[in-house]
């Protein structure tokens, strides 16, 4: 979370003159390498930022709970912070839990943003149980609320009148110097051969942690139905995570081997979005997918699950495809449709290059910037 979506909040706030402190869980639970959260966590210490290891759990899990308060509890108590910028509903919980019974300003200014509540149109009755009463009840020692899509901004001004200032930005950002369409096919075609790709395969690519959330089987069911149609297909799943195993094995069971290959986590995610055809969400859930705006950013057309979140990027049949995320077949017919027509290819990718600018860094730095000066 903070390598992937806050290294821009922390040039704005170090650019503010704040001292920073980060807060995370540096141990287990990432979706990088291990490698890779080792050097981030070297980085931040040569750039002078105090890094704590703290065992927030992802879920709930009590006693990781329990012992993560207990830290928070001790660090307000220690030290005199001014703001508190949370990216988590359980950090965020945790801190503002710290701060129910102070008064007054014997406290930090909380900012928390919501990466997409878990409490959602069709999302499960649990979550709704769990996390609406929760947010509901600690609203009130939320000074500022960021979210970021327009579904979790309408519930927020709806239901959480307690906060004091509730903004909507469209996510963290893409640079767009790094994210940028290919300049021609024939670099294209140079670049495939360099990763050992032909220029005659369609390769559909799909960047996400593999997960149930992610939903990469609904990649693989479709992708089933495809074979029988189109020999020339490849996907491209891109990522690591707990049900890697498990959609390695369907694969397997279904002789997919030849068209899906498993790439694990990766550093050059722009040149593969880059010698790709098609980008593909699967998700159950989103807040505001980044690698839905990185892959509109390279140019490609999109097709992507009918939930919050990719509903605020995808406009069906102007810049991709929006399915059910348990319908494998309609997924599979919206695949052989844009695999069919260059026409519907190069529409969607000129939209796409057109919608992303608002979603630029440059404009959502400006917007945090105001945010963290109010």
């Amino acid at each position: 979370m903070i390598e992937q979506f806050n290294r821009n909040n922390m040039i704005i706030l170090k650019n503010l003159n704040y001292d920073i402190t980060i807060l995370a869980n540096f141990k287990f639970g990432n979706t990088t390498s291990d490698k890779q959260t080792e050097q981030f966590f070297n980085e931040l210490i040569a750039q002078k930022i105090k890094v704590i290891n703290i065992p927030i759990p992802r879920k709930l899990k009590p006693l990781l709970l329990l012992r993560s308060y207990f830290i928070i509890k001790q660090l307000i108590k220690s030290e005199n912070y001014s703001l508190i910028h949370c990216h988590t509903p359980i950090a965020s919980m945790l801190f503002r839990i710290n701060y129910l019974f102070k008064t007054g300003n014997n406290r930090g200014k909380i900012i928390y943003t919501a990466h997409g509540f878990h409490f959602y149109k069709g999302a499960p009755i649990i979550n709704w149980f769990l996390y609406y009463p929760v947010e509901k009840l600690l609203s009130r020692y939320t000074d500022c609320l960021i979210t970021i899509n327009r579904e979790d901004y309408k519930r927020a001004k709806k239901s959480f009148k307690e906060i004091k200032s509730i903004f909507h930005i469209n996510g963290v950002g893409v640079d767009t110097k790094i994210y940028f369409p290919i300049s021609s096919e024939e670099e294209k075609i140079d670049y495939r051969k360099q990763y050992g790709y032909s220029e005659k395969e369609f390769i559909i690519i799909s960047v996400a942690e593999i997960n149930n959330n992610k939903n990469q089987i609904l990649m693989v069911e479709a992708v089933k139905h495809l074979v029988g149609k189109r020999k020339n297909i490849l996907v491209l799943l891109v990522g690591k995570g707990p049900e890697k195993e498990m959609i390695e094995l369907i694969v397997k069971q279904y002789s997919l081997g030849n068209y899906v290959n498993f790439l694990g986590y990766r550093n050059d995610i722009c040149r593969l979005l880059q010698i790709s055809d098609l980008f593909v969400s699967c998700s159950r859930r989103e807040g505001l997918p980044v690698s839905v705006i990185e892959a509109m950013a390279v140019g490609l057309p999109i097709i992507a699950t009918d939930i919050r979140g990719n509903r605020d990027l995808i406009k069906n049949g102007s810049n991709g495809f929006l399915v059910p995320y348990n319908d494998p077949i309609l997924l599979s017919e919206k695949m052989e449709k844009i695999i069919n027509s260059k026409e519907i290819r190069m529409e969607f990718s000129h939209q796409n290059i057109k919608d992303v600018k608002k979603y630029s860094e440059e404009i959502i730095n400006v917007q945090m910037k105001n945010i963290f000066q109010i």
